[in-house]
């Protein structure tokens, strides 16, 4: 048996012999292990360098929408207000729901009645009223609430680089306990958990 013969082997030689023989099966050993320990450590070097390009993209992206000033001050073009104005309230609001979804006006903390007072030109109590009608919700702030959360839900499913905080941030909560609070009283959990769930079962849903 080879093992028998290197175990005569090692008897027989001398000292300096020995101890080679013995470094060279240890290498013989150990060097398959080393290079899978180090593929190992280069494929998880690889993930964790991505995860942390895209969760910089999505910082990034957040500040970009609250700092590049793309809701400040912009205002509706006349024949924008025009055109508007004419419409019935339940195509208005058809309108005005894309605007805010298609631009993700929501995003922005700051994101208020004024911004689409501005952003449309419409009076606030139309405005107002259309949304308590047509939204599904009994407010304007209770309509953007509910978008922030399904997007935090859409951040917490496909992005598990981000933080609750980050994911918070992206979503537009100006503060993450309050957005905390929120979470668990919309779904009956944590972020946290939310996430964990959804890894359990890829295939749940949960609506907002």
């Amino acid at each position: 048996m080879p093992s028998t013969f290197l175990h005569t082997e090692l008897l027989f030689a001398s000292p300096t012999t020995a101890i080679n023989i013995a470094l060279a099966v240890s290498l013989c050993v150990l060097t398959p292990y080393a290079l899978r320990q180090r593929k190992r450590a280069r494929r998880m070097s690889k993930r964790l360098e991505l995860s942390s390009e895209r969760a910089e993209y999505y910082k990034q992206r957040y500040r970009l929408l609250t700092d590049s000033g793309r809701y400040k001050n912009k205002q509706a073009l006349p024949e924008e207000t025009s055109h508007l104005a004419m419409l019935d309230d339940e195509a208005l609001f058809k309108q005005v729901d894309s605007l805010v979804r298609n631009e993700q006006l929501y995003l922005c903390s700051s994101f208020q009645r004024k911004t689409l007072i501005d952003r449309t030109g419409l009076p606030k109590e139309r405005l107002g009223s259309i949304f308590k009608q047509y939204s599904g919700y009994d407010n304007l702030p209770a309509y953007v609430t509910a978008l922030r959360l399904e997007h935090s839900c859409l951040m917490l499913r496909e992005e598990p680089s981000l933080t609750v905080r980050d994911v918070a941030e992206a979503s537009g909560f100006g503060d993450t306990r309050y957005f905390l609070r929120l979470f668990r009283e919309q779904f009956g959990m944590t972020p946290s958990q939310y996430r964990c769930k959804h890894k359990a079962s890829p295939n749940a849903t949960f609506q907002v």
